[in-house]
């Protein structure tokens, strides 16, 4: 209870013998987590917290960690084995390939292709890979098809091609979401190499403004609580989002986690965002600028751990309010609960500017 107790842990790679001193242990000690003038109890009071960092790959290791107390309390050694993933998990299955010059009652294949991306992520199975060629075309893709944890179903451009999904469409429809270009529902999925077109200048508010309605980019998760697809292990890479406007009725995500909103937890986890270039625009002043209305670049919503977010470059151009930029590179909602707090994720070599 006088908090003067102390932890260390050590590792070592599964099967060998020698251990290896960890990164000092930091513990949390906080009674509460307050927000402003509100406060709920710590749910992790006590708790000791440390990162693992230079593993391998698909490799096994021991954990092991010791308690310690000067008043005499001591606990035995307390060991764990996990094992680390990887982001090269291949695709070893069919190919399929989309053409602004085919057709969707194609075959899919390189000499008769589909006409559009929708078409050809409905017919992907474990292992298989969607090849899409230079082009534009239409968002609100909903990816619903699962993978398996050995082989992925892989979405991506057709060698360097070109690819522009445009989701500011007036066709596009997104569940419960006015615009996007796409949502992934399924697991063990890779999406990669495409250019992802932002809001959309469509409606107009008070002040005579136009006004963006395209909200998320790319969703990973449900968007609604009765929706029962909640994915994980999902890779995203190598993708370009431009031309996102944040002046819509509500905040920009150009990378949602989680999907949803703030009112319902998800099972979303394990995804891997990476090597991805976000460039938000925030036009406009005072009262060409909705009040509290900005953009983040990667937001992760009430989803669960195992989240890998790095190597992405999120880029906020244009004057705003007050002459500040964005909101926030990378956040996760809702910030004023410790519910909403970010867990077992790992953010690391993100450039950010103008946040």
């Amino acid at each position: 209870s006088n908090a003067n107790n102390n932890a260390s842990f050590q590792w070592r790679r599964f099967g060998t013998l020698q251990w290896i001193d960890g990164m000092e242990m930091t513990p949390d000690r906080r009674p509460e987590i307050c927000v402003s003038t509100s406060c709920d109890p710590n749910p992790y009071k006590n708790q000791w917290r440390a990162s693992m960092i230079g593993l391998n790959p698909l490799t096994a290791y021991e954990v092991r960690v010791t308690v310690a107390d000067p008043d005499g309390v001591t606990g035995s050694p307390i060991t764990k084995l996990v094992t680390t993933r990887t982001d090269q998990i291949p695709s070893i299955g069919n190919s399929f390939y989309v053409s602004t010059l085919g057709s969707d009652s194609n075959s899919g294949t390189e000499s008769q292709p589909f006409r559009t991306i929708q078409k050809g992520v409905s017919v992907l199975q474990p292992g298989d890979t969607l090849y899409v060629k230079a082009g534009t075309y239409i968002g609100g893709i909903i990816v619903s098809n699962s993978g398996l944890p050995a082989n992925y179903i892989t979405i991506r451009n057709y060698q360097n091609d070109r690819v522009v999904v445009d989701g500011t469409d007036s066709s596009v429809d997104c569940p419960n979401r006015p615009k996007c270009g796409f949502q992934l529902k399924g697991s063990y999925v890779r999406l990669k190499g495409f250019e992802i077109l932002g809001g959309l200048p469509s409606k107009t508010g008070a002040d005579g403004t136009p006004k963006a309605v395209m909200s998320q980019s790319i969703i990973v998760g449900p968007t609604n609580e009765a929706d029962p697809d909640h994915p994980h292990d999902v890779i995203i890479e190598n993708n370009v989002i431009k031309d996102v406007v944040t002046t819509a009725s509500h905040d920009f995500e150009p990378i949602n986690i989680g999907g949803g909103s703030e009112n319902f937890f998800t099972s979303v986890r394990n995804v891997t965002v990476q090597y991805n270039e976000i460039y938000l625009v925030e036009p406009g002043t005072g009262s060409n600028k909705d009040a509290g209305v900005t953009g983040s670049g990667i937001t992760v919503r009430r989803s669960k751990e195992g989240h890998v977010l790095r190597y992405n470059k999120i880029i906020f151009n244009g004057t705003v309010q007050d002459g500040v930029h964005g909101k926030d590179c990378i956040v996760a909602l809702p910030n004023f609960d410790w519910e909403g707090l970010m867990f077992d994720t790992d953010i690391y070599g993100n450039y950010c500017e103008g946040a």
